[in-house]
């Protein structure tokens, strides 16, 4: 059979924001590719032989028996949880700009399925997602992001390393950066060396724009994957926001599209629109915490992600409801 690229474990992650006053932040994270779920993720691996038994979760063998990383994987996610969570220092001053020092956003989400582009990724568990990102001066950034299933054998099932940069002319912000991915290989999320439970790495750079208005904005992003994530997409991100009770409730609706063709999609529009999401945000502020709760649907009009997803002992419908809870820690 010849070579194939398929999707095993991709991801993104979107982060809802605050009002409009601390909506740049999010946006910056979103246009990550947040499809880009929200903040994007090409992973993937390439097979020889049967590729649909290369994204089954395996039921016996080493995977059954446990490993070192196994233990080290559990403490990072743990690591993760507190660095995601813990206070943030106070910004620091600049005498040459205003507003160049640095801040800190950190999340931490339980989400009751894991879709990223149209892919199931935690196999129909719920799964635990911290964030992290430090904006620094001169419209640079570093982020960290991790995601582990709530299942049986509770590990850090990929983790995510960034950095990017933005640049905003008017009502327009520019973006570009590199995400890295590292897939710990776990029985969720096995990795595609020849030992399931090995770690392996990738990668994908991406540019973005978005256009904003008073209450919402618009993110198109592209996306270039390397190593055996490669490939091209394509993410629209449309959202509004609503506040009210002086800014301390927030709403954020919004709609996303993801177009791909990597991990052996075949050429037409119908196998290639991989998912279009809707979304329903809404976050009670508390001083400088968030507390979010949101209710998603992604339609997946693919045959061939469904497909995908079915072989991977995910659900293979059409329409795949969601909810996820979250708390946001932002001074």
């Amino acid at each position: 059979m010849a070579e194939q690229e398929l999707p095993l474990r991709v991801r993104a992650i979107c982060i809802p924001g605050g009002p409009r006053a601390r909506a740049l932040r999010v946006r910056q994270i979103l246009a990550k590719g947040c499809g880009g779920r929200k903040f994007i993720g090409y992973k993937g691996m390439s097979v020889v032989g049967d590729p649909l038994q290369a994204v089954r979760r395996p039921r016996s063998g080493p995977l059954a028996q446990g490993s070192t990383m196994r233990i080290s994987s559990r403490a990072a996610a743990a690591a993760l949880v507190v660095v995601a969570l813990a206070p943030s220092p106070a910004p620091a001053q600049s005498d040459s700009a205003t507003g160049s020092g640095l801040s800190l956003y950190a999340e931490t989400r339980l989400v009751s399925r894991y879709i990223w582009r149209g892919y199931g990724l935690s196999r129909n568990a719920a799964s635990l997602q911290p964030w992290v990102e430090a904006s620094l001066p001169f419209g640079l950034s570093v982020n960290a992001f991790g995601t582990s299933a709530v299942d049986h054998h509770m590990q850090l099932d990929e983790a995510q390393l960034g950095v990017g940069y933005k640049r905003e002319v008017g009502d327009w912000e520019f973006g570009a950066g590199y995400l890295h991915y590292i897939m710990t290989g776990t029985e969720t999320e096995p990795s595609s060396a020849a030992d399931p439970l090995t770690t392996t790495t990738s990668g994908e750079w991406y540019l973005s724009v978005t256009r904003n208005w008073t209450d919402g904005w618009a993110t198109l992003t592209y996306s270039r994957g390397n190593g055996t994530g490669k490939g091209n997409s394509v993410n629209l991100w449309i959202e509004r926001d609503f506040s009210w009770g002086n800014d301390r409730w927030n709403a954020q609706p919004y709609v996303q599209v993801d177009y791909l063709d990597e991990y052996g999609a075949p050429s037409g529009f119908e196998n290639r629109l991989s998912m279009i999401e809707l979304g329903l945000p809404v976050l009670f502020r508390v001083g400088p915490v968030q507390l979010l709760a949101a209710a998603q649907v992604s339609f997946i009009p693919s045959p061939y992600v469904r497909a995908a997803n079915r072989d991977a002992d995910a659900t293979g419908n059409i329409v795949l409801p969601w909810f996820s809870f979250g708390i946001v820690y932002e001074p």
